[in-house]
């Protein structure tokens, strides 16, 4: 046929059971691809040569959460999901980061000094939630801060991330011939549900929230759940994150 079409150039199989989400690096760090999985692990692989499709070499295997298997039979405890989303963070002036979500938020960085990823920051939600559906970390553009959206338990949460620059220690500046380069470390400095769980009391209940996506500049937030709705965030000059467009999709079922 005139029409192109897609060829299978590589299967990557080293995950133990279903792959649940997957997402390209930005591209500044390569072609790197990061996959989460219910046995709890996120597996980075890059392809090397961009020429050659046909291999992608495991780079990095990183044990974020438990699996169903790590449970003993005695435990009554509902089995865990494993890795259910990730995100990369897309700032040019960051090193290779991404967040992985399960039964918590997680942060991974890549250290040149050590050439191995290590995890950065553990995100608990303020609503104590267990399960953790969906995150996106937002698009900086000048910002002296990052922004990171999650939906835990069908209620959509926002965490500010402040940049701290973390100078070497004093005798790794003796040692060093052009002194200390600055690290930046990344520390929650705060936290916003903007939509909250169902409550027994409210009658009928709010609708749940099952998704999240910010605009290309990070500055609006972008939610999508039940009965067919999209409610649109933004910030207000206080910092405060407020509902300002729905939009819902029309529901009647068609004839066939």
């Amino acid at each position: 046929t005139g029409g192109s079409r897609w060829v299978n150039k590589a299967s990557l199989t080293e995950a133990r059971r279903a792959v649940t989400c997957l997402e390209f690096a930005p591209r500044q760090w390569g072609l790197k691809l990061a996959t989460g999985s219910a046995d709890g692990r996120i597996r980075i692989y890059e392809a090397v040569d961009v020429m050659n499709l046909a291999q992608w070499p495991l780079q990095a295997t990183l044990s974020a959460f438990s699996s169903e298997g790590d449970l003993s039979p005695q435990q009554n405890t509902p089995p865990p999901l494993g890795v259910t989303c990730l995100s990369w963070c897309t700032g040019r002036f960051e090193p290779p980061t991404l967040i992985v979500g399960g039964s918590h938020l997680a942060i991974y960085r890549y250290s040149d000094a050590s050439r191995q990823w290590q995890s950065l920051l553990t995100l608990t939600s303020p609503g104590n939630c267990t399960n953790v559906l969906d995150v996106a970390w937002a698009p900086n553009v000048g910002r002296r801060y990052h922004l990171i959206a999650s939906v835990d338990d069908h209620q959509l949460t926002v965490y500010k991330l402040a940049r701290n620059t973390v100078t070497a220690s004093s005798s790794q500046k003796k040692g060093g011939a052009g002194g200390a380069k600055p690290d930046y470390q990344l520390e929650l400095e705060s936290s916003q549900i903007l939509h909250d769980a169902p409550s027994e009391e409210e009658t009928p209940p709010p609708q749940q929230v099952w998704r999240c996506q910010w605009n290309v500049t990070g500055t609006v937030l972008a939610s999508s759940g039940d009965g067919g709705r999209v409610q649109l965030w933004k910030s207000d000059f206080e910092g405060t994150w407020k509902c300002v467009s729905q939009m819902y999709g029309d529901l009647t079922p068609t004839m066939t």
